[in-house]
């Protein structure tokens, strides 16, 4: 099971990780980033034994790895995360990594990333490929759009909570719960579709409903959950604005087609990315690069601006 819990401060992100890995396995360990935040769960009722494997600045990937291998060699059921937002936004971490690779002048802002990117995807890799349960939280931060107001003028609006992590990373997981500030969660994500239209507050069973599931062999449910954060409205009116000026994602399919309008013959590409977005593009630099990132399986950092037509997404760079 390969299971995110993503909350603000005070959710309940640890203790409902905690609750869950209880009903999935007997032996736990927990890597804490979190100033030992887990401990103070420790003896409490209700709450299972567990081991706890401290990590400190700096934040890099290889550590999150290492604790990763040595949680499986040690034979443990379930290693929980807490959290997986400091390898990417903590001291140390991959956004660290990647401004100072630019700031020394080995490389630009963009160029910085074919150093980080590398370790980000070793990272995943390793998270999937472990055979233990696996349990990671993230922070969330809240995420605003512009969208046009009645009077016909740009205005924030909040749309929703993302993780603090590369954009993305959604994706790797089975399962993805958000928490409230309530200690209440829905599944952003669910391919077990035991959660789908549903808010509660995970327990011991909500661990031992994915465990059942996992031992019946049960197929995932394609259906997607109705809460999961969506923008609503024009897309043609709409901005996503968030700590990052890119999105990062898996390319999939570069597809293209061609054609004549008024005498002019035109070509255009259409790429898919593991998320579900699709792009447009008449540039065949930039379909040459989707092609590359498709082959070489990197998340690449997809920039775009809304299309003519309020259903498509024109990208105007891929960074490499």
């Amino acid at each position: 099971m390969r299971l995110g819990v993503c909350g603000t401060s005070g959710s309940g992100k640890t203790f409902s990780a905690l609750l869950i890995a209880k009903g999935l396995g007997q032996k736990i360990a927990v890597v804490d980033t979190e100033n030992h935040s887990s401990e103070l769960y420790a003896g409490k009722e209700g709450m299972p034994e567990f081991d706890v494997c401290l990590l400190s600045p700096p934040y890099e990937t290889e550590k999150y790895v290492k604790a990763i291998a040595e949680a499986e060699k040690a034979g443990y059921d379930v290693v929980i995360l807490d959290s997986i937002s400091h390898a990417w936004a903590g001291e140390g971490g991959l956004l660290d990594q990647q401004g100072k690779i630019a700031d020394s002048g080995r490389g630009n802002s963009y160029t910085a990333w074919r150093n980080v990117t590398p370790k980000h995807n070793k990272f995943i890799e390793n998270m999937l490929s472990c055979n233990i349960h696996l349990i990671a939280t993230m922070r969330s931060k809240t995420e605003y759009a512009l969208q046009i107001n009645d009077k016909g003028k740009q205005e924030p609006k909040k749309i929703g909570m993302a993780p603090i992590q590369r954009e993305g990373m959604d994706y790797e997981f089975t399962t993805v719960l958000d928490m409230d500030i309530s200690h209440n969660a829905i599944a952003s994500k669910d391919r077990t579709g035991l959660f789908d239209g549903k808010i509660f507050r995970p327990t011991t069973e909500t661990g031992e409903s994915l465990r059942a599931w996992l031992e019946e062999g049960i197929e995932p449910s394609s259906a997607q959950s109705p809460l999961k954060n969506t923008t609503t409205g024009n897309v043609a009116s709409t901005t996503v604005i968030s700590d990052d000026d890119t999105i990062f994602q898996k390319v999939t399919d570069v597809t293209s087609k061609e054609g004549e309008t008024n005498g002019r013959k035109w070509k255009a590409f259409f790429i898919t990315t593991a998320t579900g977005n699709k792009y447009g593009t008449f540039d065949t630099k930039i379909a040459d690069l989707a092609t590359t990132f498709k082959n070489s399986g990197e998340l690449a950092q997809i920039k775009w601006k809304p299309g003519k037509k309020s259903d498509t997404k024109e990208i105007t760079e891929i960074i490499i």
